[in-house]
C-alpha cells in the first residue's frame, strides 16, 4: 500500500457539520483524509458519505477508533461495525488510539527473552 498522506478530522468531533468540514481540508490543499471517531449514525449511510467525499475532491485514507482496557463485549461491536463501515467506504486502513498501557504497572521483562529475566 502506498504512503498517503491525510488530513485528520480528530479536532472537528465526533458530529461535525461534514460538508464546511471536507471543504476546509480541500482547500488547504489536502486530497485524502482521516475520520476519526465519528458516530456512524452521524456520519450516515457509506454511500452518503462517500458522494459527500467525491464532492468535497477527497478520499478516505483512514478511519479511527478508540479502545479501552479491558475490551469488552460492547466496544468489540462498535469496532466491528466501524471496520465494516470503513471497508465499505473504501478506506485504505484503520486505526486504533487509546489502550494504554496502565500507569501504575510498569513494564515487566518477557520471560525466555534474553535478559528478560526468564
Amino acid at each position: 500500500m502506498p504512503l498517503r498522506f491525510a488530513y485528520s478530522t480528530i479536532n472537528w468531533g465526533e458530529t461535525p457539520d461534514l460538508d464546511p468540514m471536507l471543504a476546509q481540508i480541500h482547500g488547504a490543499g489536502w486530497r485524502a483524509v482521516e475520520l476519526f471517531w465519528h458516530d456512524l449514525g452521524w456520519l450516515g449511510p457509506h454511500t452518503r458519505l462517500r458522494r459527500q467525499l467525491d464532492d468535497a475532491g477527497l478520499r478516505p485514507a483512514t478511519m479511527f477508533g478508540a479502545v479501552a482496557l479491558p475490551v469488552d463485549d460492547r466496544q468489540r461491536h462498535r469496532l466491528q461495525r466501524q471496520i465494516d463501515y470503513a471497508a465499505l467506504l473504501g478506506a485504505e486502513a484503520y486505526g486504533l488510539v487509546g489502550a494504554a498501557r496502565l500507569r501504575l504497572r510498569p513494564p515487566t521483562p518477557a520471560p525466555g527473552l534474553r535478559g528478560g529475566g526468564g
